[in-house]
């Protein structure tokens, strides 16, 4: 039982450092040319109303590779990184561009 729970904690405290996904703030030029900045979330499988349509988003590579690791030692913690964490803002989606950011 010790070996599990120290295990546990290790993969916990691992997580809290080594994963690489973060909010981001992005700005965007509003019709009267003034700049308009706001803090974009992550999101995953679980909370997509969270994904902007004029944001770009990139799967977060170190949340995937622990989230599969992780799957090894239970169901929580792939469940949490996979459900709320799994996609990053990166930047603004340039305007009449298909995938091409600002």
């Amino acid at each position: 039982m010790k070996k599990v729970l120290v295990s546990v904690i290790v993969f916990m405290m691992s997580l809290m450092i080594l994963s690489c996904g973060s909010d981001k703030k992005i700005c965007f030029v509003n019709d009267d040319g003034e700049k308009e900045c706001h803090v974009f979330q992550q999101y995953g499988l679980f909370d997509q109303d969270k994904q902007n349509p004029n944001v770009e988003y990139k799967v977060v590579t170190g949340n995937v590779v622990w989230g599969i690791l992780g799957f090894e030692m239970g169901l929580i913690p792939p469940v949490v990184l996979f459900g709320w964490y799994l996609y990053e803002p990166v930047g603004a989606k340039a305007p009449g561009q298909p995938g091409a950011r600002d």
